[in-house]
């Protein structure tokens, strides 16, 4: 028994060439705005002013042998059709409609001849109802599907956008083509993204470890949340959680965790421009790694510091709420959360008030860290706020003097708390004392061919060390590579050769720059 064939080839192109030509053509697809919104139905913004049941573009002719089958919807817009009361079409041997059943579309051009391509006034009008005017060219490309069987999208938005049109008009076939087109892109990469994603002690080089490409596809179709099927409705869901769960994967591959985020300008600049709902799943997630909470606060901190106009209250809660605040570090739990909890208390509709906490939440959790275990057990039975949060950070910095070649480690807030009104960036004026993490200190050094290598110089500090906000722990550098300068006379007599003098001081110029050569990069 010979299998069924698909089609003749050749029948097949011919009619996917009909699309939008006037051949052949015996009816025509009107866009227009829906009067009213589906039920429980959002509008989405338009970029015209057309009122509620105003035609959108110019018709498109059209093949009623191609859409009626390709659509419930038009095959009934087709059987339901009847002439307009000003039409001088000879009455159809349809069924009449009532007035208000009737399709009416204003034709702007009446009177005058149609051009090549355009659709006639005289033919049954197949209406595709638009919520805004800019769903037009998604609500075009579900027409050309019924003709050609392919999806025309640019981008994961796009198809997103035809799919959503394509379940307001029930066409299955093109909502499933719309998902293959964006799971056979570049977000779905078969096995682990490529490369590691950077260790939470070593912070970052470079991205995370996710492929760029796959990250971007993927914080696109994370960041279009509206465009999303409904979970509780909707048959296509199940496929496309798994898309989603990739994408969450990508995401968070990409990222690797908060040092690496923290430490690269790349890294940083994709992150603070994240929408909400892709910052929340790499929050939310247990593969975004730290040292500790500490800076993942400081993450968030830098997010809103760009984000904070653009964000409501309810989606900062959101965000926050994704904080582990119980894994926060002593200093943080002591100081920096309780200043934040007085920003917010004083200043809760601004800026330095971005995190919705208020002191007696703070209380809980410093006594909670603190607590024996029966202790911990009846305050968590009993707490108000707080399990999945996160907070914390140290911030470096390295300075080096020619005349004493040393490298310091300092606690100091964060630039990202030093908001205007704020409290959190006092902290470095009063000294408030810390537990220092330990840290290995590595310095880059480049040899004669331009190789860079980092050398280890010592570890700075354990929990036992404590510092201060606004003080640090100093090591003294070894210099190699160079003869040390000579030392400057400690005084010159009056009768010096002043010639002499600039030599010498060009000598010990030119050995501090030759020591130091194999350590700067662009004068730095």
């Amino acid at each position: 028994m010979s299998p069924v064939a698909p089609g003749n080839p050749d029948v097949v192109t011919y009619l996917a060439g009909l699309y939008g030509q006037q051949e052949y053509s015996d009816c025509k697809v009107v866009f227009m705005l829906e009067k009213a919104p589906p039920p429980g139905g959002q509008v989405a913004p338009s970029t015209t002013s057309l009122a509620p049941g105003s035609v959108v573009g110019a018709p498109l002719p059209a093949h009623s042998c191609i859409l009626r089958p390709a659509c419930d919807k038009w095959n009934q817009q087709w059987l339901d059709w009847t002439p307009r009361p000003d039409s001088d079409a000879h009455a159809s041997k349809r069924r009449k409609l009532s007035a208000d059943q009737a399709v009416t579309v204003t034709i702007t051009v009446a009177g005058e001849a149609s051009p090549s391509g355009a659709a006639r006034a005289d033919v049954p009008e197949i209406c595709v109802a638009l919520r805004s005017a800019d769903e037009m060219v998604a609500a075009a490309a579900v027409v050309k599907f019924a003709y050609t069987g392919l999806v025309e999208a640019g981008s994961i938005t796009e198809a997103l956008q035809v799919r959503r049109q394509a379940d307001y008009l029930r066409m299955p076939r093109c909502m499933e083509a719309c998902l293959a087109l964006v799971k056979e892109g570049p977000l779905l990469a078969e096995g682990p993204s490529a490369g590691a994603s950077a260790s939470a002690t070593g912070g970052g080089d470079g991205d995370g470890g996710g492929n760029s490409s796959n990250a971007q596809a993927a914080i696109e179709l994370l960041g279009c949340g509206a465009l999303w099927p409904d979970p509780a409705n909707d048959p296509t869901w199940r496929a496309f959680g798994a898309l989603l769960a990739e994408a969450t994967r990508q995401l968070v591959a990409h990222f690797g965790d908060a040092l690496a985020v923290l430490n690269n300008d790349d890294l940083l600049n994709q992150m603070r421009a994240l929408p909400v709902m892709c910052l929340a799943l790499l929050l939310e997630s247990d593969d975004f790694g730290t040292d500790d909470e500490s800076s993942v606060v400081l993450v968030l901190a830098m997010w809103m510091g760009v984000n904070y106009s653009r964000t409501s209250a309810k989606a900062r809660r959101q965000l926050c709420g994704m904080l582990r605040l119980v894994h926060c570090s002593r200093a943080y739990l002591d100081w920096v959360l309780p200043a934040l909890a007085l920003d917010h208390h004083c200043h809760p509709n601004s800026g330095a008030g971005w995190l919705p906490i208020v002191p007696s939440q703070v209380g809980w959790l410093s006594k909670y860290v603190g607590a024996s275990g029966p202790m911990k057990k009846a305050l968590w039975e009993e707490r108000r706020a707080g399990g999945r949060w996160r907070a914390g950070g140290l911030a470096q910095r390295q300075a080096a003097a020619p005349a004493h070649a040393s490298v310091s480690l300092a606690t100091r807030v964060p630039a990202a708390y030093a908001v205007k009104s704020g409290t959190v960036h006092q902290l470095n004026q009063l000294s408030r004392p810390a537990e220092s993490l330990r840290v290995d200190v590595y310095l880059s050094k480049s040899d004669a061919g331009g190789q860079r290598t980092d050398a280890l110089i010592g570890s700075f500090a354990s929990s036992e060390v404590v510092v201060t906000y606004g003080f640090g722990l100093r090591r003294d550098v070894a210099l190699s590579g160079a003869a040390a300068p000579p030392p400057a006379p400690e005084q010159q007599p009056a009768h010096a050769d002043k010639t002499q003098e600039q030599q010498a001081r060009r000598a010990r110029e030119a050995a501090v720059a030759a020591q130091w050569a194999a350590y700067l990069r662009d004068g730095n």
